[in-house]
């Protein structure tokens, strides 16, 4: 059987041993940054200022939301 259309996304550009190998590092590396960004709180959020959020009026975002952040946390795609 092909590896030609065998279902969705990376697995149709495997074709060899190496590629699943590559394809594994590559979602490692990916899946690692996911869990550095998901562990960013309030100071990596876009509505943040750095005492206040823009969304709640210029309240003070209490410390433990500043830690993990809101559901309303939009990342401004800066890592650090």
């Amino acid at each position: 059987m092909s590896s030609r259309n065998v279902g969705p996304g990376p697995v149709n550009f495997i074709r060899s041993k190496q590629d699943v190998a590559d394809s594994i590092r590559a979602l490692e590396r990916g899946l690692s940054f996911m869990r550095l960004i998901e562990g960013i709180g309030c100071s990596g959020c876009t509505n943040y200022t750095g005492r206040e959020c823009a969304l709640y009026r210029g309240h003070e975002v209490p410390e433990e939301v500043k830690r993990t952040g809101c559901p309303s946390w939009n990342w401004d795609q800066i890592p650090f």
